[in-house]
This record gives C-alpha cells, sequence and structure tokens, in this order.
C-alpha cells in the first residue's frame, strides 16, 4: 500500500479523490466506490500498487488493438477493481470482487514480458484507472527495455490525471458503452468524460482504438448507434472501431447479439469511420480484415486474434501508398 496521487485533504480527517469524475469523499477507513483508494487517518492510499490480480500473454488484437504491431503479443496485468459497475462485465470476478492477489513489481513484470519475448506490456482486464500509480511507475520501466505501455479503459478519468498519463502510454483502447442513459443505468458512469478521454488522447498523439460491446435492445437502437458513430468521427473518422458480439455475462441475461445486428451495425459506422471491425465473432473474416480505404487492397488479413497475412509495407498501402494510422514497428 503506498500513498495514492489526486486527492485532497478535508476537515475532519476526509480525503476528496480527484482522479475519476466520481470524485469520492471518503471518512477515515472509508474506501471509494472503486474499492482500492482508502482513507487512512486522513490520507488517501491505494490498495493496489504492485498486487496483481490476473496476468498473461495475449495477443495484442485481444485487447482489441489492430492498428498497433500487429501480431505481436502484450504481457497483460490486473489488479481488483472498477471505476464502473457494468451489469454485463466479463471480468466481473475482479472488477466487481475482490479476487485474491499476487505482490509482483514492476521490474519484475517487465522483466516477465521481456523473457516472453513481448512487445510490451498492457494494463486491462480490471480497470487500469484504478491501479493508476502503479500504470504510471511501469512506463519508464518497460521503455529502459524497449516495451510499449497500453492500457485497455473505460476512458472515465479526470482531465488532469488524463492528461499526466497520456505521456507514458504507446496506445489506448476505449470502451464506448451507448448513449447517456445507458452510461448511467447500466454502468454507473457518465458518456461526456470518456468522450473527452478519447478527443485528448488522439489530438495528445497516442494511439487510440475504441470498441463498444452491442448489445440487443439496450444500446442497439440505429439513432443512438448512428450518433455515437458520428461523435467519433468528429474527432477522427481514422479511429479504429471495433464493434465486439455480447454473450450474457455477470448480471446481464440478454440474449446474445445475432450476426445480422453486427452486420447492420458494421455497415452504418462504415459509412462514416474508415476503420471498422467485428469482433468476437467467427466466419466473416472480411469484417476483421484491415482494407485501405482509398483503393480497397486488403492490407491485413485476420481470423479472429490471429494475422494471417500484414501487406503494409512502412505503414503503407502497397498498392496506392496510402498511409494507414497505427504503431506498425
Amino acid at each position: 500500500m503506498r500513498e495514492a496521487l489526486y486527492y485532497k485533504k478535508e476537515p475532519l480527517f476526509r480525503v476528496r479523490c480527484v482522479l475519476c469524475p466520481h470524485r469520492c469523499q471518503m471518512h477515515k477507513g472509508q474506501a471509494g466506490l472503486c474499492r482500492s483508494r482508502v482513507n487512512q487517518d486522513g490520507e488517501l492510499m491505494t490498495t493496489a500498487y504492485e498486487e496483481v490480480s490476473a496476468y498473461g500473454l495475449d495477443p495484442v488484437e485481444k485487447k482489441p488493438l489492430y492498428h498497433f504491431l500487429p501480431g505481436r503479443d502484450l504481457l497483460t496485468y490486473s489488479g481488483n477493481g472498477c471505476t464502473f459497475r457494468c451489469t454485463f462485465c466479463a471480468n466481473h470476478m475482479i472488477s466487481q470482487e475482490d479476487a485474491p492477489t499476487a505482490h509482483l513489481g514492476v521490474p519484475e513484470l517487465v522483466e516477465l514480458a521481456r523473457r516472453h519475448g513481448a512487445a510490451g506490456l498492457a494494463a486491462s482486464y480490471a480497470e487500469p484507472v484504478v491501479f493508476y500509480e502503479f500504470v504510471r511507475d511501469m512506463a519508464p520501466c518497460a521503455r529502459e527495455q524497449g516495451l510499449k505501455n497500453v492500457a485497455v479503459t473505460n476512458g472515465f478519468i479526470l482531465e488532469g490525471p488524463l492528461r499526466d498519463w497520456l505521456p507514458s502510454l504507446d496506445a489506448l483502447k476505449v470502451d464506448l458503452k451507448g448513449n447517456e442513459a445507458f452510461y448511467r443505468e447500466v454502468c454507473g458512469g457518465q458518456a461526456d468524460p470518456v468522450w473527452r478521454t478519447v478527443r485528448i488522447a488522439h489530438e495528445s498523439g497516442v494511439h487510440v482504438e475504441t470498441a463498444m460491446p452491442l448489445i440487443p435492445s439496450l444500446n442497439d437502437y440505429h439513432e443512438d448507434f448512428d450518433e455515437m458513430v458520428g461523435k467519433l468521427a468528429e474527432i477522427s473518422p481514422e479511429i479504429p472501431f471495433h464493434i465486439q458480439a455480447y454473450t450474457p455475462a455477470h448480471r446481464m441475461s440478454v440474449d446474445a447479439t445475432p450476426l445480422e445486428d453486427l452486420e447492420r451495425a458494421y455497415e452504418a459506422a462504415s459509412r462514416s469511420l474508415k476503420f471498422v471491425y467485428l469482433q468476437n465473432v467467427s466466419g466473416v473474416p472480411d469484417r476483421q480484415t484491415t482494407f485501405c480505404p482509398d483503393c480497397r487492397e486488403p492490407l491485413i488479413r485476420r481470423d479472429g486474434n490471429r494475422v494471417l497475412e500484414n501487406r503494409l509495407k512502412e505503414g503503407q498501402c502497397p498498392r496506392c501508398a496510402r498511409a494507414i494510422p497505427g504503431v506498425f514497428s
């Protein structure tokens, strides 16, 4: 346990966390909504520092990141906790509950990544904002070993901490959930801070990709979906957008997303965005292939999380030399 960043001391030994938009106020002994930031005698402490609930070697495509070092692996690590309460969370065992943890220091994880030939480290599974200090301290140690730093996040973070975090990141995958009502009623959060994260991260030069689980009858309404795609296109139509097939998980029992709904969403998003993909679904290889937006040459062919062919030449289409946004070496 160590002192947390981004908090204010208040009268009567209370503290207010100013890391995420919840801005939790805590009396002595209380924890914030994320469960990992605790008021200890008037100081805010993080219980998540170098405490790992899960780790493993994942293909970068699993994050999903399709325009970031295709075909490489990332050592992915996580603590417990989340700033959201999504009723459909596939990782609820660590995001919504306190799973056992092992103490693994920054140098140990970096050495594991190096030993296994990973291209970098990814903070994922649970919400990286919750173990912010751990992720921040990972970056310089990883870069000393020539490794990249990646975060997979819900994007629910205040602007100051976000801007301080971005220089240490090479790639950010941000989850998009739905409209404001969906965020409040299903996730226990807000939409605007997430959109701010996408915009600021993109403008900062960090590689950004986005993903959305398409949940029947909850966030798949045509008007709401089109509005969300339009917001992303306003930031940049070249930000990759992954439409994910939902399957029942945690406390949500809505039926899994039909393929026809995914196809409809793919077609709708492709009218505004240059790089749209379907994920968590098989039998649709063209929906997982990166095409050149100008000449439609197939550039990177995939089978799920496996790269079958990469025809990019120094980040460009080999046919028309169109630059493809991303990090490819």
